[in-house]
Formats: structure tokens, sequence, C-alpha cells
């Protein structure tokens, strides 16, 4: 009796011993899974926020370039009617000319 004991108190105990084993083997592998994760996200934000940096100067260089638009349009806008002006000045000049010639 004593030695049936004996044998399935080893038999738990290398059953016992095993589960561990494997309890650290598994946790060794959660533990690389969660390191490879943390530096999957650590990588994404990083990217992340580069991408934020790329967008915020695009951003600003948008709207640089709209200001330069209105501007451009407002230059534009003051040519033509000095052109227009020049123009009539032109008109109302030559037509004095010939009726003068």
């Amino acid at each position: 009796d004593v030695e049936r004991l004996r044998d399935a108190g080893e038999r738990d105990m290398r059953a016992f011993q095993k589960y561990r084993e494997e309890a650290g083997r598994t946790e060794c592998s959660l533990r690389s899974s969660v390191g490879m994760l943390e530096n999957a996200l650590a990588e994404a934000v990083a990217r992340l926020r580069v991408l934020e940096i790329q967008n915020l100067a695009e951003r600003n260089a948008t709207e640089e370039l709209r200001a330069r638009n209105v501007s451009m349009s407002s230059h534009l806008a003051e040519y033509s009617k000095i052109a227009e002006s020049l123009y009539s000045l032109a008109q109302n000049t030559g037509g004095n000319a010939k009726s003068n010639g």
C-alpha cells in the first residue's frame, strides 16, 4: 500500500513538474508576444506622430498657398482694372490724335 502511494505521489510530482514546465514555456511565449506587441505599438505610435507632423506641415503649406492665391487674385484684379484704364485712355488719346491729325 505504501509502495502504491509512493508511486502515485511520484507520478503526481512528475505530472506537476510537466505542468510547471509547460506553464513556464507558455509564460515565456506570452512575455515574448507581449514584448513584440509593445514594440509594434511603439513603432505605430511613432509613425503616427510622423504622419501627424507631415499632415500639419501640409495643412500649413495649403493655407500658405491659399493665402498666396487670394493675394494673386487681388493683384490680378488690380492689374485688370489698370489695363482697362490704360486701354480706355489709349482709345480716348488715340481718337483725339486722329481727330487732331
